[in-house]
C-alpha cells in the first residue's frame, strides 16, 4: 500500500496451542512473566516446530528429529520474528502475540534474561534493525539468513547473549557445508588455473613448434596431471578444513 510503513506488526488472536517438550504441562500463551522491578523487562524465545506433514503428532516427531525450528523473540509482550516475502524494500520482520504464531506448532519457551529498558526503547531498537536491507523479506535464506539468525542477532543486541545452539543447528550445519563447498570451488578454480598456466609456460615453445610442423591446431589439449592435481587438492583441502587451518 502506497505510503504505508514498511513494517508489519499484527496481533493474531488465536486459541491456545498445546505446548510440547520441556514445557509439556503448559499451553502456548499461558505464560505469566515474573514481577520485575520498574524499568526491567524479561527476554525470552518462543520455539516452534514446523508443520512438515499437516498431521499434528507426525509434525511434532518429524520436526524434532529434523531439528527444524522457527523462533520468535518475546519482550514487552510482543513476539518479533522474521520471514520471507517477495516485495522489494519491505522488511521481513513482523510481530505476533507471544507463543501464538499460527503458522507453526508451539514447542517451548526459553528464558534468556532481563534488560533495563522501556517497551518503547526496545521496540525502537528492533524496528531500527528490521528496516535494514539485511532483514528485508527478499533477503531471507532458509540456510544462511532465517528466523533463527534474526532472533540470534536481536538477542545479542539486547543481552549480548546468543540462543541455545540446538535451535538453529540444522541450518548452521547446512550453511557450513555450503560455505565449505564455495570455498573449495573458489580455491580449486584459482589453483587449477595457476597449474594450467605453469604447464602452458613450460610447454609453450614445444607446443607451438609441434602445431607449426603439423600445420593444424586441434584445440587445447587436456593438461597432463590435471585430474590428479584436483584429487590431491580436494584431499588436502578436506584435511586442512577439518583441522580449521
Amino acid at each position: 500500500e502506497a505510503g504505508a510503513p514498511h513494517f508489519l506488526c499484527v496481533w493474531l488472536q488465536l486459541g491456545p496451542v498445546l505446548a510440547m517438550g520441556a514445557e509439556a504441562s503448559h499451553q502456548a500463551g499461558d505464560y505469566q512473566e515474573p514481577e520485575l522491578p520498574a524499568g526491567m523487562l524479561e527476554v525470552r524465545i518462543s520455539v516452534y516446530k514446523l508443520e512438515l506433514t499437516g498431521v499434528g503428532f507426525l509434525d511434532h516427531i518429524g520436526a524434532g528429529l529434523a531439528g527444524a525450528y522457527h523462533t520468535g523473540l518475546v519482550v514487552a509482550n510482543e513476539e518479533w520474528a522474521y520471514g520471507f516475502h517477495d516485495v522489494p524494500g519491505k522488511s521481513g520482520v513482523y510481530c505476533t502475540k507471544p507463543e501464538l504464531n499460527p503458522d507453526y506448532i508451539f514447542y517451548q519457551r526459553v528464558i534468556l534474561g532481563q534488560i533495563r529498558a522501556t517497551p518503547k526503547e526496545v521496540s525502537n531498537m528492533i524496528r531500527k534493525i528490521a528496516h535494514t536491507e539485511k532483514w528485508s523479506g527478499v533477503s531471507y535464506d532458509l540456510i544462511e539468513r532465517n528466523c533463527n539468525h534474526f532472533v540470534s542477532d536481536t538477542c545479542w543486541m539486547l543481552l549480548k547473549k546468543r540462543p541455545p545452539a540446538w535451535i538453529n543447528s540444522t541450518a548452521e550445519g547446512m550453511a557450513l557445508k555450503r560455505r565449505r563447498e564455495r570455498c573449495e570451488e573458489s580455491l580449486l578454480a584459482g589453483s587449477l588455473a595457476a597449474y594450467r598456466g605453469e604447464h602452458a609456460a613450460r610447454e609453450a615453445s614445444s607446443g607451438r613448434a609441434s602445431q607449426t610442423a603439423s600445420g593444424a591446431n586441434e584445440g587445447a589439449a587436456p593438461v597432463p596431471g590435471a585430474r590428479a592435481f584436483e584429487d590431491t587438492f580436494s584431499s588436502t583441502f578436506a584435511q586442512r578444513w577439518d583441522k580449521g587451518v
